[in-house]
């Protein structure tokens, strides 16, 4: 067994592919992927998988280059949009799509160095999958409160761009 070194979860040792930017053990990556074709597979889950995403791209920041900087902070808008502002879960991927077009925006954030849950909870956790994954990226969300300053920053520059 070894620690994920991007969530912390305990994996198992394990060869296998992984994210080409985001930083994770492959027994991770695996899990991630157990946890798309699940939410893939139920019509019900639909709504929480943003939240997944989300919370396993912040918790999986990679090495600070351009690619992962944005990633990150395209995904802890998200987080902002839906968890703090109380935007629908569904209008997260058009707010992603427009920040991912501000290239060179974003800086790089120092990760959070613990997670309270990570994908592992929520495949644990199948048959409350909805409120699993609210609880999973609140608690990705609240990990990275430090900047959360600079997220809002961000957020507001986005839709003062967008007006």
């Amino acid at each position: 067994m070894l620690q994920c070194v991007g969530c912390g979860a305990t994996v198992v040792e394990t060869t296998g592919p992984i994210h080409r930017y985001m930083l994770a053990a492959p027994a991770c990556w695996a899990m991630f992927g157990e946890l798309n074709a699940l939410l893939l597979s139920d019509p019900a889950a639909a709504g929480c998988r943003q939240w997944c995403v989300d919370a396993y791209a912040v918790q999986h920041p990679g090495e600070p280059n351009e690619q992962a900087i944005q990633s990150v902070a395209c995904h802890l808008m998200s987080l902002y949009s839906t968890l703090v502002l109380k935007m629908p879960v569904s209008k997260a991927p058009g707010i992603i799509t427009r920040a991912t077009a501000r290239k060179g925006h974003y800086r790089w954030l120092s990760p959070p160095s613990a997670h309270t849950m990570t994908v592992a909870d929520i495949l644990r956790d199948r048959q409350n999958i909805g409120n699993a994954a609210h609880q999973w990226a609140r608690a990705a969300w609240d990990a990275w409160r430090p900047h959360h300053e600079q997220v809002k920053l961000w957020h507001s520059e986005l839709f003062r761009q967008m007006k």
